[in-house]
């Protein structure tokens, strides 16, 4: 789904929804968080990838005639493929970027966090700004 780094010693993942105000808005061209935070772990990233191999596997799909939905809930990623597929649909739709980011710890109060880190992210040399530019979801 998303070509995300793994790294066991940040295994806390956010992705969040990057959007700009229009040029109908008061302050046109600033940055806002738009969508998100969706939380993960590695684990999920692992049992997201394994739900990809049976998808591509013959046995699973034609011999078990398993539907997509039904390898997700057996691998226990089934909410986070539906909420990432409809992060993405939104982020394509609206004209947002996705950013992925991973933490040694996990975030107490990642809403706040990010709507502040974004807010940051509006001065142009700021660190939260090559933050999100470094990491940007490409083809997302």
């Amino acid at each position: 789904m998303f070509d995300l780094k793994v790294d066991p010693e940040n295994p806390h993942h956010y992705i969040i929804g990057v959007s700009m105000k229009d040029m109908r808005s008061d302050d046109p061209g600033r940055m806002f968080l738009k969508y998100g935070p969706v939380y993960f772990e590695n684990h999920d990233v692992q049992n997201v990838g394994d739900s990809i191999v049976l998808l591509n596997d013959k046995i699973y799909t034609e011999i078990y005639q398993m539907k997509p939905g039904e390898i997700y809930k057996t691998l226990g990623c089934n909410e986070l493929i539906m909420a990432l597929t409809g992060l993405r649909i939104a982020a394509q739709s609206n004209a947002a970027t996705l950013h992925h980011f991973s933490t040694s710890d996990k975030l107490p109060d990642p809403d706040k966090f990010f709507e502040g880190y974004v807010e940051r992210a509006n001065k142009k040399d700021s660190s939260e700004r090559r933050g999100l530019d470094d990491s940007r979801i490409h083809g997302a």
